[in-house]
């Protein structure tokens, strides 16, 4: 299976040129969403909405749905500013994520808050 290539890429260019919110809402099905979008697009450039009355869940979709199949694959790798690199898995990303948010909840953060986070990654040799 062709995954990445420069033909692929072409397509893809012909066919939002050619049809641009038909290839959007295809574009949909590659993450899964709480609530189906409605509709594409609403407005215009520069004030656009996008997949209107669609409820997503980023997490979900970048980290939890590759724990069965991929939670010992490598998620991204760090590197810190020495050079020290880790690979961080699947697993490890969403052992962190649920750790910080359990912090969060217990420190009274709620849903609507906006909360902002540093990291000096000081849990990594530097």
């Amino acid at each position: 299976m062709e995954l990445y290539s420069l033909s692929k890429i072409r397509k893809f260019i012909k066919e939002v040129e050619e049809n641009p919110l038909k290839f959007w809402w295809e574009t949909r099905k590659m993450i899964e969403w709480v609530v189906e979008p409605k509709d594409v697009t609403e407005g215009e450039p520069p004030k656009i909405r996008w997949y209107i009355g669609g409820k997503s869940n980023i997490c979900w979709n970048a980290i939890d749905v590759n724990l069965d199949e991929n939670k010992d694959k490598i998620a991204f790798y760090y590197m810190n500013e020495n050079g020290f690199t880790k690979g961080i898995t699947y697993w490890d990303l969403f052992y962190e994520v649920n750790r910080v948010s359990y912090l969060l909840k217990e420190l009274g953060v709620k849903k609507g808050d906006t909360v902002s986070l540093f990291s000096s990654c000081s849990t990594f040799p530097r």
